[in-house]
């Protein structure tokens, strides 16, 4: 696509020679005096009365005003170099308030010349920001510094304020016809201007930039306010929003059906009466071993306990009465006449129903729609564990991929789009094309927004309903919960190394079977999935269910030209769980023949080799038993928090929505307050794993291992710290401060 200097190479307002001593010059100063205008054509736009409105007001057909803020915004935010040096050629006498000196013949002074821009005798006014001023055009050059000063000293055509202009030009003419959102405590306070080319302190930060849609009232808006903004830095939602939807906001609001209100009155008093449990008090000594009652799990014949000894039935009746009632009699509504308001904060709308109950952030995201985003998702954030690279190189750069296609073929209700999409990255990790339902799509096609947004969206439904339900509740920490349980005696040093690590997972899982995955369940509602086509979601996860360890994982994954974050901390924490393992399994078991000969292992192992769904699940050794239990702590604490703890990708409607519809570039109100239910359901914070669990050990031996490994995860800790600092997006996935201990909630 031909840019501003083919223009003007075309239409030859600008020679070979010009485009030489700007290239030169560009050597010499870099490009910093037009990137400091540019920016602060916003910071005018946005910070100056009025300017916002006017602009508004001009955009569908931009006339000389456009030019009249761009000189001021010149002659205002000025940018380098602002001075020149000259000879002095006659001898010349100034006379101050102060005092009167004398410049000598020949003697080199520098001239400042942006302290004409703020003189009062050149300018009426000079402090207030005023575009009318140009209504004339522009004044003679020796007021209108330092960019018509370059006209009579070192330019005489004035190609390069002309060429300044025509880029100036060209970029708010494409910001007229864009909407976006600054962030709220942004700063408009210029850096010190020992800088020559000052710009807001911290730089602009906006998000929801998209193209502007015919109904939009302005092109820039605040997103939500400094609560809000607050609120999603803090790791603690609780201490920073009281937001919840009040009884009369439930009867008002017609874009929600009565499931959807109840529910997050639910929800709401069940965060009320929280009280989040500690290691120390709540992880107990195991009690029995029985063969435990269970459910089978919605679609599946997977079978979840009903009773745990760690807190009984994690809801009280009531509340079990209420969440199920709801359930089986409200019915399962799909408001396709809800729709979002012209230029509403969606965001906002999602936080409001249900920010008092909003679990910890991770990680903020403030670029979310952008190529760069999806990079980043990909690369540094919930999508690193599903990246593959491809067989063959593609002829079009196409090295990795995240596959999500398989989707396409899965039902969706009337009304809503389908799931899918593979994502194509080049070996430096930019994104070169999504196959969405078969087709190819490319940044320059219409629409390639909708695209990332609909690959976005099934990339968290995949994960939420595939890699965090099915696989690390339903089936790692459900089948190392009732192996150990039914199979291991109360005072077995396994039983015992593995009770922390299964803390409540049956009470949550019981929970999950009611709640979510039975039919017009929670899963049911916030998804489009049909509920047979559901079914179909199960079983296409148990059977690519693999329990590999995670060296073998990352191998299989085949990355070679980068190094994820997901693979660097993520080798480090595998390594500290298999020495924390190795280490206590060494302290009972000196032997192969003396791990074989324990009949209750063996009846342990056995259970697995019967349940877990994989297609041949290794013999009893020292070594496979040591890397089963290491990859199952591994699981249910770093991976569970890598794809459950995602309520940076849920509150966002035009993020990774839950459902959407074809064309449009965000989720519906009721499916979007739906998904985030279930995040502010799941968040509940649970023990962390830097607590101290060491009391359920048998011994002295065993408890300073288990008190080792707490001090190995604090160093680790440490690490990904300092990584963080450096990286380009941090990732908390395998920072034990993130992490709690098992799959409790």
């Amino acid at each position: 696509k031909d840019c501003v200097v083919d223009y003007l190479v075309q239409q030859a307002q600008i020679t070979d020679a010009d485009i030489t001593i700007e290239l030169f010059q560009a050597l010499i100063d870099g490009t910093d005096g037009i990137s400091s205008l540019i920016i602060n054509c916003v910071t005018a736009w946005v910070k100056q009365p009025g300017m916002s409105d006017k602009l508004a007001s001009i955009r569908d057909s931009p006339d000389a005003f456009v030019d009249q803020f761009i000189n001021e915004v010149e002659r205002v935010y000025t940018a380098g170099p602002n001075h020149e040096y000259a000879r002095v050629l006659t001898k010349t006498t100034f006379t101050t308030p102060k005092s009167s000196f004398s410049l000598t013949k020949g003697q080199l002074v520098v001239v400042f010349t942006e302290s004409i821009n703020e003189d009062v005798t050149v300018w009426s006014n000079p402090t207030s920001f005023n575009p009318s001023r140009f209504e004339n055009g522009t004044p003679e050059p020796y007021k209108f510094t330092s960019f018509n000063l370059l006209q009579l000293v070192n330019r005489a055509q004035g190609v390069r304020e002309e060429f300044t202009k025509a880029v100036l030009r060209s970029n708010m003419l494409s910001l007229l016809t864009c909407m976006w959102q600054m962030v709220p405590l942004q700063s408009y306070e210029l850096s010190e201007h020992t800088v020559s080319n000052p710009t807001p302190v911290g730089q602009l930060m906006a998000v929801s930039y998209h193209k502007r849609h015919g109904l939009s009232a302005n092109s820039v808006t605040t997103a939500g306010n400094p609560q809000d903004w607050k609120f999603l830095e803090q790791p603690e939602a609780k201490e920073y929003r009281q937001s919840v939807e009040s009884l009369g906001e439930a009867f008002e609001d017609c874009r929600l059906d009565f499931w959807t209100h109840a529910m997050i009155q639910a929800v709401k008093n069940r965060s009320l009466v929280w009280r989040q449990p500690t290691a120390r008090a709540e992880i107990t000594l195991p009690k029995y071993q029985k063969v435990l009652e269970k459910v089978t799990l919605s679609g599946t014949n997977i079978e979840v306990p009903v009773e745990d000894e760690d807190t009984g039935n994690d809801l009280n009746f009531a509340q079990a009465h209420t969440f199920n009632l709801l359930r089986d009699l409200a019915p399962l509504i799909d408001n396709m006449d809800a729709t979002w308001l012209p230029g509403e904060d969606m965001e906002g709308y999602v936080m409001g129903k249900v920010g008092m109950m909003w679990p910890r952030v991770n990680v903020h995201w403030n670029d979310r729609y952008s190529d760069r985003a999806l990079e980043l998702i990909a690369f540094n954030g919930v999508g690193q564990h599903l990246l593959t690279k491809l067989p063959e190189a593609h002829e079009d750069g196409s090295y990795y991929t995240i596959a999500l296609e398989f989707m396409y073929g899965l039902a969706v209700r009337e009304g809503f789009a389908n799931y899918g999409g593979d994502a194509f990255f080049t070996q430096e990790g930019k994104v070169v094309k999504i196959v969405y339902g078969g087709e190819e799509y490319l940044s320059d096609n219409e629409q390639w927004e909708h695209i990332k947004m609909a690959f976005r969206g099934s990339l968290l439904a995949r994960v939420t309903a595939l890699d965090h339900l099915l696989g690390t509740h339903v089936t790692v920490a459900n089948y190392l919960t009732t192996a150990s349980r039914e199979q291991l005696p109360p005072d077995h040093p396994l039983r015992r190394l593995i009770k922390p690590f299964t803390f409540r997972s049956v009470a949550i899982n019981y929970s999950a079977a009611s709640v979510l995955f039975w039919p017009k369940g929670m899963v049911d509602r916030a998804f489009a999935f049909t509920h047979e086509s559901l079914e179909n979601v199960w079983a296409y996860g148990l059977k690519h269910f693999s329990y590999e360890p995670f060296p073998e994982f990352v191998a299989n994954q085949k990355i070679d030209t980068v190094e994820l974050p997901f693979h660097q901390d993520g080798m480090d924490y595998w390594t500290i769980c298999h020495a924390f393992v190795s280490k206590y399994v060494d302290l009972y078991f000196s032997s192969e023949e003396q791990l074989i000969r324990d009949a209750a292992v063996a009846s342990f192992w056995q259970f697995l080799v019967e349940k877990v769904p994989v297609p041949k699940f290794p013999t009893l050794s020292l070594d496979n038993l040591k890397n089963f239990l290491a990859h199952g702590i591994f699981l249910v604490s770093a991976i569970h928090n890598h794809v459950g703890s995602i309520a940076e990708y849920v509150s966002d409607p035009a993020f990774c929505p839950s459902a959407w519809v074809k064309g449009e570039l965000a989720g519906r109100p009721p499916t979007c307050v739906r998904a985030a239910l279930i995040m502010a359901a799941a968040g509940l914070p649970q023990p962390s794993i830097l607590e101290d669990f060491s009391h359920v050990m048998l011994d002295d031996d065993a408890k300073s291992i288990c008190q080792d490994f707490t001090a190995a995860l604090v160093k680790h800790q440490n690490v990904v710290d300092e990584r963080n600092a450096k990286r380009v997006q941090p990732f908390q996935s395998f920072n034990p401060k993130m992490m709690e201990i098992a799959v409790s909630i």
